[in-house]
């Protein structure tokens, strides 16, 4: 390890360590986009074909995929996935959806402030 790489890990554990809850407000967030996802995607129309789409994709990189919340909550999104798609569905999981790799970049991400489309929901 570099010497800029042991002193960056250095200042994380101090910091860390004097802040315990500092990212506390992060990861409510987060659980509330998946929990707003997961409502979506209950509720049908286009907000639930939108969080479907989300839902399915492998990003990694957005911070804010599902992919990257499941993570940083420490939910396996395969497993929440098959069991979304079970309870929504009523399924057994034999006609469950592939996932799909979608990165995209930052231009191409949802925007929340854009107007929504018209649809034929």
């Amino acid at each position: 390890m570099r010497k800029f790489e042991q002193a960056e890990q250095r200042a994380k554990e101090v910091y860390d360590s004097r802040h315990p809850h500092a990212f506390e407000g992060v990861r409510r967030l987060m659980a509330a986009v998946l929990e707003d996802a997961i409502t979506a995607m209950r509720a049908g129309g286009r907000a639930s074909s939108q969080a479907r789409h989300w839902l399915l994709s492998n990003d990694r990189e957005w911070l804010f995929s599902f992919e990257s919340l499941c993570e940083a909550l420490g939910i396996d999104p395969n497993e929440l996935r098959r069991n979304l798609f079970r309870m929504s569905h009523g399924s057994d999981g034999s006609d469950e959806p592939t996932v799909t790799d979608e990165r995209k970049g930052d231009d191409e991400r949802p925007d929340s402030r854009a107007a929504p489309s018209p649809s034929s929901d």
